[in-house]
């Protein structure tokens, strides 16, 4: 427990259990009465509950695990020293049973949820969550054959989804209190239902390098109310919610086509031998009827005021697994995927021996047109591509999305008394290249860009490499661990820089560009065998400001170890300065110094 001289006190109680072979788990409570203000008799009370628990790996086919870590809004700021802890917005907790059948493709899985935003004071609880799958059942092979014909290769899988959510949530501007004065309503107006997924597809191959993988799908909604809607001339439109048990379904079907084209030009002179070009064609076709249509009832047409006016409105707005959309959708979907390398003399190879440089590791880019639709057929144009530059070591992404169809100005831009813009545009139905503007506007564009630096790990990444090329891996696991370094280059090394930067634009016809990037950097530095320094922090373009920055210092002492933890500035301003026994059993035994940002108040 805690004693402090000005009123306030605390009481920490932890404990640890573990069952051999079966089972182990780590439990930590904390209550603390906390008075801030010497002028000021308010008190606030607070608790922390923090749970582990999980299965000893001895195998088995049903598992049951938990992590319990709920507080009362105010803990973490009126307790913690931790920088970390003071700026979490959330805590999760989860209690999971999951258990498979042995022999059988069935399994199934029971959690609760629990989410807690300490700022908002919001609360979800999903309790239970349920979910029953069957794997993949090729239901038309015969026992020890290998699928061959299309219908061997058909497989059928089933999920069954059930779930009760309660939210404190009114609405967008009023939050209900979570307590036992109101957890009986708010578990009475929760969200609950059931979802029943059956999808069947299958594979077959024509023309010997075109593969077709026809589908269809079927999903089956259960629920237990939904809104009635009528019409008084007094007060407008009426909508009531009417309980019972209510069944809606969707189902739809779709093909597919791929293929995959190999181009290779090589060079007998130059630095250049290769280059090497792989397509990955497809296009699909997918068809869902209109599930407005009143046969399905699901929708209905609502009168909406006194001349007679109606609006369809859904019937199961909002529902916790949805509804299926309105309007008949018949999309034709294709895309291009592309990889490009090529092939170099080794610099420092006196064999004349070549090495692969990957220029885009995948470029892909994709669409689809929409043959019912009234108006915008054609979705919007995605491009995303990654590579890695220097050997692996820093690896870019870059999205882009490009709208199609032109923006048209209703009256001139102006600008209001706070100095933004104030854009009245319109959408129309006209492709940008019909009116002389290329292939769209560029509506989003995101660019990222990070790394992990080090001297060694350069040198170990080469050595490494050179010995998967020796080795007896075949090619595509050869290439696998020269893309994935972290699985086989050891980073036990003098320093390390860990830096992410993205870049994001977003922008919609004439309004203004809006730019956002975000930067953020961290590492360790070994000063001696036995001193190392690490810090994080990054940099807040729109502030133009260091975000929330944090420098460690750790120091082996043999028996014993420093430690300091140091926020040079900011809101969390404060050090800790720790010197203690390694020793579990001795964890009493320490001296702390210490400047807690809340003297900073």
């Amino acid at each position: 427990g805690d004693i402090y001289t000005q009123g306030s006190w605390g009481v920490n109680a932890n404990s640890t259990y573990r069952k051999r072979y079966q089972y182990n788990g780590t439990m930590r409570f904390n209550f603390t009465s906390t008075k801030l203000d010497d002028d000021d008799e308010t008190v606030t009370n607070d608790f922390r509950l923090s749970w582990s628990h999980s299965p000893a790996n001895v195998g088995g086919s049903g598992r049951f695990s938990m992590s319990v870590n709920a507080a009362t809004t105010t803990y973490n700021q009126n307790n913690s020293l931790n920088v970390e802890d003071n700026i979490r917005a959330t805590l999760n907790s989860s209690v999971s049973y999951s258990k498979s059948f042995t022999g059988t493709p069935f399994s199934l899985g029971a959690n609760a949820r629990f989410t807690q935003n300490l700022q908002t004071k919001e609360v979800t609880l999903s309790l239970p969550d349920f979910s029953l799958n069957m794997g993949n059942v090729n239901p038309l092979l015969r026992r020890g054959r290998s699928p061959r014909t299309w219908w061997e290769k058909t497989v059928v899988k089933y999920s069954l989804k059930a779930s009760n959510r309660v939210n404190n949530r009114i609405n967008s501007d009023s939050i209900a209190p979570f307590d036992f004065s109101t957890i009986p309503q708010l578990f009475k107006d929760a969200d609950k239902g059931l979802q029943h997924d059956i999808p069947i597809s299958t594979s077959f191959n024509l023309l010997k390098f075109l593969t077709f993988t026809p589908g269809f799908n079927y999903k089956e909604r259960w629920y237990f109310e939904r809104q009635e809607f009528s019409y008084d001339p007094a007060i407008g439109q009426v909508q009531d919610t009417v309980s019972g048990f209510y069944r809606i379904y969707e189902y739809s079907t779709s093909i597919g086509v791929s293929s995959r084209l190999y181009g290779t030009i090589n060079f007998k002179r130059g630095k250049i031998r290769a280059i090497r070009h792989v397509m990955n064609p497809s296009i699909s076709f997918s068809y869902r009827p209109d599930f407005s249509d009143p046969r399905f009832g699901i929708y209905e047409e609502v009168q909406v005021s006194d001349d007679g006016s109606t609006e369809l409105k859904n019937r199961y707005q909002g529902a916790i697994y949805g509804s299926p959309g309105a309007g008949r959708s018949g999309t034709i979907g294709f895309g291009l995927g592309n990889n490009l390398e090529i092939k170099v003399l080794s610099k420092k190879d006196s064999a004349q021996k070549t090495q692969k440089i990957s220029i885009f590791k995948n470029l892909q880019i994709s669409s689809g047109y929409n043959v019912f639709a009234d108006q915008f057929n054609l979705s919007n144009i995605n491009i995303s591509a990654n590579t890695t530059l220097y050997r692996n070591f820093f690896q870019l992404n870059v999205r882009a999305n490009i709208d199609p169809y032109i923006y048209i100005l209703n009256e001139p831009i102006t600008i209001d008394q706070a100095g933004e813009q104030v854009v009245n545009q319109t959408r129309i139905n006209r492709f940008a290249w019909n009116s002389g503007q290329g292939i769209g506007s560029l509506r989003n564009l995101t660019f990222r860009i990070n790394t992990n630096l080090n001297p060694k790990a350069f040198e170990a990444q080469r050595e490494s490499e050179k010995k998967i090329e020796e080795s007896n891996y075949n090619t595509a696991d050869q290439q696998f661990l020269i893309d994935n370094p972290d699985f086989y280059v050891d980073f036990t090394i003098p320093w390390n820089l860990k830096v992410n930067y993205s870049l994001s634009r977003n922008k919609t016809g004439f309004e203004e560009p809006e730019v956002i990037q975000s930067l953020s950097f961290s590492g360790d530095l070994r000063i001696t065998k036995q001193t190392m320094v690490t810090f994080t922090s990054g940099y807040d373009f729109e502030n133009k400001d260091f975000t929330q920055t944090q420098i460690g210092i750790t120091r082996n002492l043999h028996c014993w170890e420093m430690l300091f933890n140091w926020v040079p500035f900011g809101n969390f301003e404060s050090f800790e300065f720790t010197i203690r026994v390694k020793s579990s059993i001795l964890q009493d035994l320490q001296l702390n110094r210490r400047s807690s940002f809340f003297d900073n108040r």
